[in-house]
């Protein structure tokens, strides 16, 4: 349901309003109302804060720390404890102090993105050396000068040959040099040249000649020997890792330590900003300040005795109960019993109802399971939702899954409860095994029993959707709604009594009773919406016969379910028979839980919500300390 509000105004004395305000905040209820506030122009402490924040935030980025599910209230009281002067008093003090830490943080981070962009190259370098290390560290070659050159892979030949003959005609004939290939791509070739000392000039001027490029290694390794850059690229490409390694030990440490003071921090410095703001938004004058908002009716009278007897006379409160104008403002905060609290989920997938109007989430609450249930309908499938809504429900990480969980015990418990009224147990399996029968029908064998029973169950569903929109027309004195929505509940109720008069022995008065509920009907829908309310009434037609969805669904995984028994009974207890089996059980689960929640929450959202609800609401967002809610952003 939706909990009631009352319009709130705070009045307090200027010399205690930093006080009062700290206070709301802890509190935690007043939902502030500050469009109403004229902001004051100074904001300059309200900057500081911002920008202190921002630092904290980055310098908890660069530890990689985010561990905010282990900060307790108990650092963030100690951390609290060691400020001696108010926070705002302190910023200045602050912002110094992590200005040194972020410097040196940065110079961490600094260290090692510079040594894994260094990794990089040289382990690049190391992969192009690899096909010329054993040529490199020949003994044969300690005395000659070995280079590395980047050429055209289709002039090879020719850089050869050139080479060749250029150091032959140095040596008047005869010439003792080696080289080795390494294809890199399409178009280059790596070339490593080997020649004397004296000759090094002259095949350097040869290849460049040529349209060589001297192959460099990273201005780390760029010794004059070749032998020297392999033993200088072998050894970085060693002790670089374990150079980062002890960098990422020390931010681990730093964040070990460190994390939780500058997490707490950051939590502080954003309730005093929330606070900050709220201050510079309270229309104060010299003497006074107000501050407005919503506040829920069943928790005033707490929040009003707390603040009276803490604050005496240094504050004056004046509330009202919303008028039907001012609905359209005030929050929205749902308030349900445990049982039925999950199947909010739903509704928080959309706008939150306007406020003053109706919350389905108990109806929900029973519906969808219920329908669910009925289409998976199956105690093997029913017992497998059971164990992973257990899972969910115990184990799960976030208050969402574990309403998850919750939400798919009600479908296990119904799909069990159908499962047994259809008598399925992974299909047929339990007729095979057991003998197990039908509480009702086999809903394989009696569809249209099935489709007749789903039509029905989608009338009553809707009727109550219409039926709880007309209940709001007349609250809201809205007699376009409440026509139509009287209009089509009669006009259904007027079919249902035809229908019934073709065979019931009160036919006589049935079948009159069944024109006048139509005529009546169709008044109130022409009055409501003319020719817009007869096709709105066709539409509610319509809606009904949707819930057929709900046999065909369950009808095509009781279906699916047997074939994997006709696969056993085709190929035996053979492992394949059972393996092709089980894979069909496996897709049939998946498209079941799929399929049965999916057109469930249809049927909720467009069949029956669609009748009343007025999602044109505003969440409920009290001025509170968030520090959980920020944890769990992080």
């Amino acid at each position: 349901m939706i909990r009631k509000m009352l319009r709130l105004a705070v009045w307090g004395t200027a010399s205690r309003k930093r006080e009062i305000i700290e206070t709301l905040h802890d509190f935690g209820v007043l939902h502030l109302d500050l469009q109403s506030a004229v902001p004051q122009h100074s904001v300059t402490e309200t900057d500081s804060l911002r920008m202190l924040r921002g630092k904290l935030l980055g310098m908890l980025e660069i530890l990689h720390w985010d561990d905010w599910g282990a900060l307790s209230e108990e650092s963030i009281r100690k951390t609290k404890e060691r400020l001696s002067l108010p926070l705002d008093q302190l910023t200045e003090e602050i912002d110094k102090s992590l200005d040194q830490f972020r410097e040196r943080l940065a110079g961490y981070a600094k260290r090692k993105e510079t040594l894994q962009d260094l990794y990089g190259r040289i382990k690049n370098s190391r992969e192009m050396l690899r096909s010329f290390r054993s040529f490199i560290k020949d003994p044969a070659q300690a005395d000659r000068n070995i280079s590395l050159w980047w050429i055209d892979k289709t002039e090879a030949s020719k850089v050869m040959t050139s080479l060749e003959d250029s150091l032959k005609s140095e040596r008047e004939g005869s010439c003792s040099y080696s080289h080795v290939t390494h294809a890199f791509g399409d178009n280059q070739l790596l070339l490593c040249v080997c020649v004397p000392h004296a000759l090094q000039p002259l095949a350097e001027r040869t290849l460049r000649g040529n349209g060589g490029i001297r192959w460099r290694a990273p201005v780390e390794c760029d010794e004059k020997d070749t032998i020297d850059i392999l033993h200088c690229i072998d050894t970085m490409f060693l002790s670089i890792p374990d150079e980062i390694k002890k960098i990422n030990e020390d931010l681990a440490g730093t964040a070990l330590e460190w994390g939780p003071k500058l997490a707490s921090m950051f939590i502080l410095i954003d309730e005093e900003l929330e606070e900050n703001v709220v201050a510079q938004r309270s229309n104060p004058t010299e003497e006074y300040f107000l501050l407005e908002g919503w506040i829920p009716a069943d928790v005033f009278a707490d929040a009003s005795a707390f603040l009276k007897e803490r604050f005496g006379a240094s504050i004056f409160l004046h509330w009202r109960y919303p008028t039907s104008d001012e609905w359209q403002d005030v929050p929205t905060a749902l308030s349900n019993p445990s049982g039925t609290r999950p199947y909010q989920l739903f509704i928080s997938l959309l706008r939150p109802p306007t406020y003053n109007t109706f919350d389905p989430t108990s109806f929900i609450a029973f519906f969808f399971p219920f329908f669910a249930g009925c289409m998976v309908g199956d105690i093997g499938y029913a017992l497998l939702i059971f164990v992973i809504s257990s899972f969910l429900w115990v184990k799960g990480s976030t208050p969402v899954k574990k309403d998850v969980g919750k939400i798919l015990f009600g479908v296990a418990a119904w799909s069990f409860l159908w499962g047994i009224a259809y008598g399925e147990f992974f299909g047929d399996i339990g007729h095979r095994l057991f003998h197990m029968e039908p509480l009702w029908v086999e809903r394989s064998h009696a569809v249209l029993p099935v489709m007749a029973f789903s039509v029905s169950l989608g009338a009553a569903h809707v009727l109550i959707g219409l039926f709880i929109g007309f209940v709001r027309g007349l609250r809201e004195k809205n007699n376009h709604l409440r026509n139509e929505k009287g209009g089509n509940i009669l006009i259904l109720l007027a079919i249902f009594a035809l229908l019934a008069s073709l065979k019931a022995p009160f036919s006589t008065v049935l079948f009159p009773s069944g024109i006048v509920l139509l005529l009546l009907g169709l008044i109130l829908l022409v009055a409501g919406g003319g020719i817009g309310g007869l096709i709105e009434g066709l539409g509610s037609i319509g809606n009904i016969l949707s819930y057929v969805r709900i046999a065909a669904i369950g009808l095509s995984s009781a279906i699916l379910a047997m074939v994997a028994s006709k696969f056993v009974d085709i190929l035996g207890l053979s492992i394949l028979g059972i393996l092709i089996a089980f894979l069909i059980h496996v897709l049939n689960f998946i498209l079941a839980i799929a399929g049965s929640g999916l057109h469930s929450a249809r049927l909720h959202y467009v069949e029956f919500m669609g009748k009343f609800y007025d999602g044109n609401g505003k969440y409920y967002a009290p001025f509170a300390r968030r520090r959980r809610t920020l944890w769990k952003k992080q």
